[in-house]
């Protein structure tokens, strides 16, 4: 039998607030119940008011790109976002922890 969106609702909240009182990871938490880790999260995310909103404007898996003419060799890079967030300050030495931020911040 199908669960209704609103036991769906209650189902989640009552183990995302269990799981905060546990000290566990989530992963533990979800390993301990059970429970598929990428739902955990998928939850987590929506009842907490974090999920994305999905624009008509984007599409997913694609970054708008703009190139600067003529940058100095020596120069930092900056990464600007849809929201208007920027990452700036990206260079040689910081490139791979620059990338994995990158990645998550989408």
């Amino acid at each position: 039998m199908a669960q209704t969106d609103d036991q769906l609702h209650l189902f989640w909240a009552d183990h995302i607030e269990r799981w905060r009182l546990s000290n566990l990871t989530q992963v533990g938490y979800c390993q301990q119940h059970d429970l598929i880790a990428h739902r955990f999260t998928y939850w987590k995310r929506k009842l907490s008011g974090l999920e994305k909103p999905v624009s008509k404007e984007s599409s997913p898996g694609f970054a708008k790109v703009a190139l600067i003419p003529a940058l100095p060799l020596n120069a930092d890079l900056s990464v600007k976002f849809s929201d208007g967030s920027c990452l700036n300050g990206i260079h040689e030495q910081n490139l791979l922890v620059a990338t994995r931020l990158i990645e998550v911040l989408r």
